[in-house]
């Protein structure tokens, strides 16, 4: 809010329109009146002296403004709605259209966009906060030391809202500048201006937790392990706890960062309405446990995060969906993490497999963050899920029961009819557009996903270049920071890979969409990306071959199932060229590894391979080798064997004529479904 130093403002200074007249001794006096019983926070007291400046100054709008100020005090900061139409009524009688941020020139106005900066940061709206703060930054050397202070911290603030980190750290570095230089100068001439040393170390804290979790955010690991070391161990405040879990975290030390978490101290009022540590803890240890793989645990404490958030917004009667702000204390409308839970449970949920409810929660998460293009990725896995949950389906004895299809007649003319081998088809009744856990739907979210991360790529890329001017360099693709709200930034490896995958579903997706012209060009796509992984690179190889035999270029697709080039099959990013990336890259091991794929190691990739290059040789008539091929990847495909493997086994056996191995696989595999003679 304002500050309070600002509350006798009518005595620092004389505004320059006609119609106010000069300040007198008396006006002077009740003036300091007001600001003492302001200070006091004797809000009665304090409007009584500004209504008796008003009277004699109706015109003058530091003296409305202050007594706006002190109103909205004194309704405990609920009526924010009255607030906003006074604070409109004092920028009219000033002549300042805050519509117009460039059009402040005037320095005592400062204070109104201040107040008009902090209402749109507690309602959330950080852009136009944002846009205010850093025109009053441009003002910071004539404002008040205790307002530019305010507005520096605000700015801070915002820049970590707004998931600019480079940013903040700046704006910290000067703040810190101000507060103890003017220290180390004061303390010389021996001057009021100086602060104790109880507030030198309160700033040192709060300066070192802001530069935590500004490095934090741009995954500077090594610079915050050496500011975690100005941050003392022992306090019990709750945000030095939470920066040092989080920074154990994203290194992927979960055990350590779970203990640290545990040393929470417990709330000293534990039903006081801006008590939101129940909502962070359980949601905290919820993510310590879904990255440990224990998914019912992390559902369980998403589920009481989720409990405690709506019991809180019950007692302050919050709306999750922000319909009206009035009758609500400023300062705990942003409370709310609701929307932010829901994209917690929805990823949790994706990982316990329960792919529908995880899409219901990430549909509403969408309508929040709908520029993050992971969270799109997100819902058109939630998507392919649904339709087959994974590999192992093929595995299943319902699966392996549709190769025998019918059975007909008995006796010598019985006869058995095989199963077609084609999966079911499940046509969409309804549109793309609507949210459905259809393939339809998955290929327009991962549309989306790849037409945001261009573009956010892009708008980062070319920001950085007009920050840095001529010291932009060829390398400044490693810099940016591209924004996934309410994730952390994406660096640029986190860029690649999120690409890579998009590009791999989408792959998928056109494939069992029967789009082969575009799955063929997704899976080109993939293999000209610059950091690709082992299992990107497979996988690209793998789809491309299916869409080549499906557009009848067999010969293509053969090409391009080269076995022997089969080395690695892990997930990782190959490409890690810095110690810092390497650093980087450690947490993101732990998030590669949360679930297991299917092929698991290079062998069984060997064998699927050798399976579709059967299935090209096959196509081409070249039964013989088609055979061969297929027996030789049988030891390392597992047990029991899926289904596509009995069809091209039956099929070749019967098409050259080994009618007497079609049988005996039938009854060795299929004897319980047809017990009598073949």
């Amino acid at each position: 809010m304002a500050d309070d130093t600002n509350t006798g403002a009518a005595d620092d200074a004389v505004d320059n329109t006609p119609v106010v007249p000069a300040v007198t001794d008396q006006e002077k006096d009740v003036g300091n009146m007001a600001r003492t019983e302001f200070e006091k926070r004797q809000w009665d007291g304090c409007l009584k002296f500004l209504d008796r400046l008003v009277s004699v100054r109706p015109t003058d709008p530091k003296v409305i403004h202050n007594k706006c100020v002190t109103e909205y005090y004194q309704s405990g900061l609920r009526s924010t709605d009255e607030f906003l139409i006074n604070l409109a009524k004092v920028c009219e009688l000033a002549q300042v259209n805050m519509a117009d941020i460039d059009s402040l020139d005037d320095v005592d106005h400062c204070i109104v966009y201040y107040n008009q900066a902090v209402v749109n940061y507690h309602t959330r709206n950080f852009g136009k906060a944002l846009t205010i703060t850093e025109k009053l930054y441009t003002f910071l050397e004539p404002l008040d030391e205790s307002l530019s202070k305010r507005v520096m911290c605000l700015l801070a603030e915002l820049y970590l809202r707004t998931l600019q980190p480079e940013k903040a750290i700046a704006i910290i570095n000067g703040l810190e500048k101000v507060i103890f230089a003017k220290k180390e100068g004061s303390e010389d001439a021996n001057t009021d201006n100086s602060i104790s040393e109880k507030q030198s170390e309160l700033w040192k804290l709060k300066l070192s937790q802001y530069k935590v979790q500004s490095l934090l955010m741009s995954r500077s690991m090594k610079y915050c392990k050496r500011e975690l070391k100005s941050v003392p161990s022992s306090t019990n405040d709750q945000c030095s706890i939470y920066v040092r879990a989080n920074y154990e975290y994203l290194r992927g030390n979960f055990q350590k960062a779970m203990r640290i978490l545990n040393t929470l101290p417990p709330p000293s009022n534990p039903k006081k309405l801006t008590d939101v540590s129940s909502v962070l803890y359980y949601n905290n240890l919820a993510c310590i446990h879904m990255m440990l793989q224990k998914h019912s645990l992390g559902s369980f404490y998403f589920k009481k995060a989720i409990t405690e958030n709506e019991h809180l917004g019950k007692e302050l009667k919050l709306d999750s969906l922000g319909h009206g702000i009035s009758g609500k204390p400023l300062f705990v409308l942003p409370m709310s993490r609701h929307f932010e839970l829901l994209y917690n449970t929805g990823i949790q949920l994706l990982h316990c497999g329960n792919s529908l409810s995880a899409f219901d929660c990430l549909v509403e998460a969408v309508k929040v963050y709908s520029s993050n293009p992971r969270l799109w990725l997100r819902l058109a896995e939630c998507c392919i899920m649904h339709h087959k949950k994974n590999n192992d389906n093929d595995r299943t004895l319902e699966k392996r029961l549709r190769v025998i299809h019918d059975i007909i007649g008995s006796g010598l003319n019985r006869k058995i009819i095989l199963g077609n081998g084609k999966g079911e088809i499940r046509p969409c009744a309804e549109s793309a557009a609507m949210p459905a856990a259809t393939l339809e739907f998955a290929a327009l979210c991962l549309t989306n996903a790849l037409q945001l991360l261009d573009n956010a790529e892009s708008l980062a890329t070319q920001k950085l270049k007009e920050e840095l001017g001529e010291n932009a360099n060829s390398n400044i693709s490693e810099k940016i920071l591209v924004p996934a709200p309410p994730s952390l930034p994406m660096k640029a490896y986190e860029v690649s890979q999120l690409r890579c995958s998009i590009l791999a579903n989408s792959a998928y997706v056109s494939l069992l969409l029967d789009d082969y012209t575009m799955a063929l060009q997704f899976s080109e796509s993939l293999l000209a990306q610059d950091h690709l992984s082992a299992a990107h690179k497979y996988l690209a190889h793998m789809y491309m071959a299916e869409a080549q035999v499906y557009l009848d270029r067999v010969a293509d697709a053969i090409r391009n199932l080269n076995v022997d080039g089969i080395t690695d099959i892990s997930v990782s990013s190959p490409d890690v060229k810095t110690d810092q990336d390497k650093e980087q890259m450690e947490g993101a091991e732990y998030h590669a590894n949360l679930t297991s794929w299917i092929p698991g190691d290079v062998p069984q990739a060997m064998a699927f391979m050798q399976y579709n290059l059967a299935v090209c040789y096959a196509t081409r008539g070249e039964f013989q080798r088609s055979g061969d091929t297929l027996n030789m990847c049988l030891q390392n495909i597992g047990t029991p064997l899926p289904v596509h493997f009995y069809f091209l086994r039956l099929y070749l056996d019967l098409v050259v004529g080994n009618r007497m191995i079609a049988q005996g696989i039938i009854k060795e595999h299929f004897g319980h479904v047809t017990p009598n003679r073949v």
